[in-house]
């Protein structure tokens, strides 16, 4: 009568449910569960933040390309004004090719 829960038992008892098996497997699995979720959210968190860095770094890369497009054009603009008297007068210093 060992294995037997009785209902005396189960009054006295200040976790009644703890006394079937199957409640106690079904509590272990959700404590496990809520671990694996804490886990899941801490890796979900550290992959948010390292994606955060990375898009943050592509955009300064991405201003640091614009600034230098803009930089490189006025040095060619620049240089081209300084070799002609104006736009439409310059002649150009590279030689054609013979093409067929």
């Amino acid at each position: 009568m060992a294995n037997t829960v009785t209902t005396a038992m189960l009054a006295r008892s200040k976790k009644p449910l703890m006394q079937f098996r199957e409640f106690a497997e079904l509590k272990a699995e959700v404590a496990a569960m809520r671990r694996e979720r804490e886990e899941a959210r801490a890796e979900h968190d550290k992959l948010r933040a390292q994606l955060r860095a990375v898009s943050k770094a592509f955009g300064t890369l991405s201003d640091v390309v614009v600034d230098e497009i803009g930089v490189v054009k006025r040095e060619v603009k620049s240089m081209r004004a300084t070799r002609c008297d104006g736009p439409r007068t310059c002649a150009p210093t590279w030689k054609p090719r013979n093409v067929r």
